[in-house]
């Protein structure tokens, strides 16, 4: 199975460190692919000490923002 987790930009917060180890564990415990999904536009925000960790441990999939 997949699962999709969304962040609206990559950073050292709290809901991206959760959501690191929710996707983490969805793998390795439940033998799921994790995708995470963020918005190009929110590509700046990015922190660029923790995008490299996503990339190379998930798929994550930069997606057209539709409001913008």
């Amino acid at each position: 199975m997949k699962v999709a987790f969304h962040l609206d930009y990559i950073c050292l917060r709290g809901t991206t460190v959760a959501v690191y180890d929710y996707a983490n564990y969805n793998e390795k415990i439940l033998n799921n692919v994790s995708l995470i999904f963020t918005p190009k536009s929110n590509y700046r925000k990015c922190d660029t000490h923790v995008l490299p960790k996503f990339l190379s441990r998930f798929k994550v999939i930069f997606y057209d923002n539709l409001e913008d």
